[in-house]
């Protein structure tokens, strides 16, 4: 939304670990001496957040000022390098988005940051080539055939799938029961048919392949190697990695034909591994609010199990087929798209890259037994992060025409809540109003007095606050004034000193406020 700012939204649930201790130390008491020692905990921690919000401020500002260039200068090269090839769609982007924007808070329509292109999938492509593909005879009539090069290139397809998946079962069944070891046997004997049916159709559209394999890669196509049918190579064009033998080795057009549906095959699997978070981050929402219990907690957790697997696969599919099309095609302009796809880049839109400190914190965590789940699900060891520190992988820059998960319901259950909580707090606003016209007289002067006292106090704090903060508030107004173009060199850096060792400790004074992240913080140079 056009206006809105960073937040960190965690205060309150900051302070809940600085104050839980005192549920049980407290439970035994009196109930108005239990309100007389919360109040006194969490008014000290209040006080502490207090007296730390000044230098924790000062420090986002700072932040802020370099994120802001950063981000500035970063789209200012995307987009001018955009503007020397597409002026004139560039142009209609800007009047697009703007006129959006002004018009977003009574429709929803029309926005332009929703993508409608539709991908070719794999299917797609399969159906225009055989739409295309008629065997010539040497008459020129065209004649059907029960198999064509695309059918051959489709069975492979499909055979190396089945290959994944078998592999992935496998391998997850550390220590199988005979009953699971019996359904791999079936699974590989009927695997290995298929494999002896494909063999017969690549001696016709790739007849001369088996003289350029080696002598154990012979072995291997003729059948009498020992390997297991999930790890039987199936010596497709794109296994040849020599241009000059893939020509000889290979039907006229076949390689063409296996690149246009590796394509497809790409993006059918990124496709597959889109929905697999978003089925994840649903389905971990789903559990989160509705299962308790360990009966109802397991089951859960073998529900994201078998979708964590899924992902797995559409992940290894992608990577082969990528691999693959770029064996035959080379580089080229589609790698802009089809980009090499790594672990971390495999993320739902609401989880987070990972930094190496984390990553090694996680380690630390699984090998105490510390609650880390796979895949980016919420984590019990440390502390979640907001939007502004999410980097969107590019697995979601290019969308088919599967939707993105939606937060209709959730959205809908916010405002109800919100609307309950402003009717309390106006509520409670008559009611201290009231409060106020029945107060003693009597207490009158007290109040006075006290209310000057704190005036004084805070007006010593604003000036002091004023001269600490005089540098980088001048830096900020000549970010904004400047729109982002400010000087970040050394030469113009400004040593901002912010002293963390009045109050509180770093420590401290970061889990109240921040969860820790930043601990040591002396100053920063903008």
């Amino acid at each position: 939304m056009k206006g809105a700012g960073r937040s960190h939204g965690e205060g309150i649930e900051e302070n809940w670990s600085l104050s839980n201790g005192a549920a049980k130390s407290t439970r035994l008491m009196s109930l108005a001496s239990r309100q007389i020692t919360l109040e006194d905990i969490f008014g000290a921690q209040n006080y502490a957040r207090l007296m730390a919000l000044p230098r924790v401020l000062l420090r986002r500002l700072a932040v802020a000022i370099k994120e802001g260039i950063q981000h500035k200068a970063a789209f200012d090269a995307f987009s001018q390098g955009l503007k020397e090839a597409r002026p004139d769609e560039v142009k209609a982007w800007e009047e697009w988005v703007e006129r959006w924007e002004a018009t977003q808070h009574t429709t929803a329509e029309d926005s332009p940051f929703e993508t409608t292109e539709e991908e070719r999938t794999l299917r797609d492509i399969q159906l225009q080539i055989a739409t295309e593909e008629f065997m010539s005879t040497g008459g020129g009539v065209e004649v059907e055939r029960d198999h064509t090069p695309g059918s051959f290139v489709a069975s492979a397809l499909s055979i190396e799938e089945t290959q994944r998946k078998l592999t992935v079962d496998i391998h997850a069944a550390k220590d199988p029961t005979p009953t699971q070891r019996l359904e791999f046997t079936k699974r590989r004997t009927v695997l290995r048919r298929r494999i002896k049916k494909f063999r017969e159709l690549q001696r016709i559209y790739m007849p001369s392949v088996r003289n350029v394999l080696s002598d154990p890669q012979r072995e291997s196509f003729d059948g009498l190697a020992d390997d297991l049918p999930e790890a039987t190579r199936l010596f497709m064009p794109s296994e040849l990695e020599d241009e000059r033998l893939r020509a000889g080795a290979c039907a006229v057009g076949l390689p063409e034909i296996e690149a246009r549906m590796r394509e497809g095959e790409a993006i059918e699997a990124l496709e597959g591994v889109r929905k697999g978070l978003r089925t994840r981050t649903m389905t971990n929402r789903y559990k989160i609010r509705n299962y308790t219990g360990q009966e109802l907690l397991t089951r859960g957790q073998g529900i994201l199990r078998q979708i964590n697997v899924r992902i797995h696969i559409a992940k290894l599919r992608y990577r082969y087929a990528r691999a693959a099309h770029l064996t035959l095609r080379g580089h080229g302009a589609w790698e802009e798209k089809l980009r090499v796809l790594t672990d971390d880049d495999v993320r739902a839109l609401n989880e987070r890259a990972l930094t190496a400190e984390e990553k090694a914190q996680n380690e630390h965590w699984a090998e105490i037994g510390g609650a880390i789940i796979e895949g980016g699900i919420e984590r019990a060891a440390g502390v979640a992060r907001g939007e502004g520190s999410h980097t969107l992988s590019w697995i979601w820059y290019t969308t088919s025409s599967g939707e993105v998960e939606s937060d209709d319901r959730l959205e809908e259950a916010l405002r109800v809540e919100w609307c309950k909580a402003r009717a309390r707090s106006e509520k409670w606003d008559s009611l201290a109003e009231e409060e106020l016209l029945g107060a003693s007289t009597e207490l009158t002067e007290g109040r006075r007095a006290y209310t000057a006292e704190h005036a004084a106090t805070e007006r010593a704090r604003c000036a002091n606050l004023e001269k600490r903060w005089r540098p980088i508030l001048a830096k900020a107004d000549a970010y904004l004034r400047t729109g982002g173009a400010a000087d970040v060199s050394e030469e113009g850096a400004v040593l901002v000193d912010v002293n963390i060792a009045d109050e509180l400790g770093a420590e401290e004074e970061e889990a109240r406020l921040e969860g820790g992240d930043d601990a040591g913080y002396e100053g920063d140079d903008v």
